[in-house]
């Protein structure tokens, strides 16, 4: 794919170096300039000590290198995969390019860490490339005591996924408020707040009280990170954070059906700042907004739920949260309380390949983005024909920057 003029001009600006009265002035983005550019599929199979089926969605990139790391259905293990040569626009799934069997199997690197693993940790929440280690964060997904503090491994040699050295766990300050997404904080944003990574995550699993019930970000740093040691701890700064006593809305069943912002079955899987905005985007998925929730009801397909669902069974959606970040500026200040942020934007979105006839929609349960302006999206439960007892999760991919040259069709992210 050719370099695009704004992405070019982006990474000049941040060569030069801009102020904070400058980052201030920045524009909002809008995410109906997305461009679809196709998506791809994964292959059928047990590799190695997991399978594609079932993945937690947690996904890593490598553009250099033409790859891609993803975890598979234990929830405690990663595999590596080629890159498709090309994405397919199709409206059929089976047009879709497979990608071949991982180059790398699944393997366990949990039980791998060098401290043991006395928490029981047992799902990866994200996973990120620094410096040729590939780091990820994890959690204990039924914390009943809300005990747990260890937060993150870093495989050595990603190169050698069975074979290689797993350094932790570490403890993220922020615990299970901040252990999902790490993403890069751009420039200038560096220079404002002394920092160089966000960590951010939501209550996508049990137990409400440790997690924060909304997106974060919180801040920390490379070094600290990279350099860390087994059973230490690692500096965070929480700029957007949200808890049981303060919560992003505080109708969280929606018993009043106005609350079209963050519910009980609201799930953010990924967050980032748009490299030339002031946007911090948080995507994932929600439920609940149109029909209310209940606890262990049966939902009118005859589906009885095992815990918080939405009263209509197809009253589920994929979704974005917008945040400014000149309030996030005003956050690290001191002018207003981290969970006193709130969203400058929130919609439902539509993706290709997320109906399912009269079911709820397929939703996004990961992504990832790259220096090269793409968003990655993993939408699970969309590829159906290659088991009849089992779906698999398909990879979508949206240009952030279409060329300005050359316009694009419309968006097939629609915001409604």
């Amino acid at each position: 794919m050719k370099p695009k003029l704004y992405w070019t001009l982006f990474l000049s600006l941040i060569a030069m170096g801009l102020s904070e009265t400058q980052a201030e002035t920045l524009s909002r983005y809008n995410p109906e300039n997305m461009e679809y550019l196709g998506a791809f599929r994964l292959p059928h199979g047990t590799f190695g000590d997991a399978r594609t089926v079932d993945s937690p969605g947690a996904i890593e990139v490598d553009e250099k290198n033409g790859r891609f790391f993803m975890v598979g259905n234990t929830n405690k293990s990663i595999a590596e995969f080629r890159l498709p040569d090309s994405y397919s626009k199709s409206e059929r799934l089976e047009d879709l390019p497979m990608v071949s069997p991982p180059t790398q199997n699944f393997v366990n690197i949990i039980s791998r860490a060098e401290n043991g693993n006395p928490n029981d940790v047992n799902l990866i929440t994200g996973l990120k490339l620094i410096q040729g280690k590939l780091v990820a964060n994890a959690a204990v997904y039924y914390d009943g005591s809300g005990s747990n503090r260890d937060t993150t491994l870093i495989v050595e040699n990603p190169d050698d996924l069975a074979g290689s050295k797993v350094t932790g766990f570490m403890r993220l300050e922020g615990t299970a408020h901040s252990a999902g997404w790490i993403t890069e904080l751009p420039s200038p944003y560096q220079e404002i707040f002394g920092k160089d990574l966000i960590y951010g995550y939501a209550s996508n699993i049990s137990i409400n009280g440790r997690l924060s019930i909304g997106p974060t970000l919180f801040t920390g740093d490379t070094v600290d990170l990279i350099n860390s040691k087994s059973g230490e701890t690692i500096e965070t700064n929480a700029l957007i954070d949200f808890g049981m006593y303060n919560k992003l809305h505080p109708d969280l069943s929606n018993d009043s059906l106005n609350n079209d912002l963050w519910t009980e079955l609201s799930e953010a899987y990924y967050g980032f700042i748009v490299p030339g905005s002031r946007t911090y985007f948080t995507i994932g998925n929600s439920g609940g907004h149109s029909s209310g929730i209940g606890y262990k009801i049966t939902q009118p397909n005859g589906y009885s739920c095992g815990g918080f669902c939405a009263k209509d069974h197809r009253d589920y959606y994929n979704h974005i949260w917008l945040w400014d970040m000149n309030d996030v500026e005003r956050s690290f200040k001191g002018e207003i309380a981290a969970h006193e942020i709130r969203p400058y934007r929130w919609e439902k979105i539509k993706v290709p390949f997320q109906e399912r006839s009269d079911n709820a929609p397929s939703l996004i349960i990961g992504a990832t983005t790259t220096r090269s302006g793409l968003l990655y999206i993993v939408l699970d439960q969309a590829d159906g024909l290659q088991s009849k007892y089992s779906t698999l999760p398909i990879i979508l991919v949206y240009d952030l920057f279409p060329d300005i040259e050359n316009p694009a069709p419309p968006t097939r992210v629609k915001v409604e």
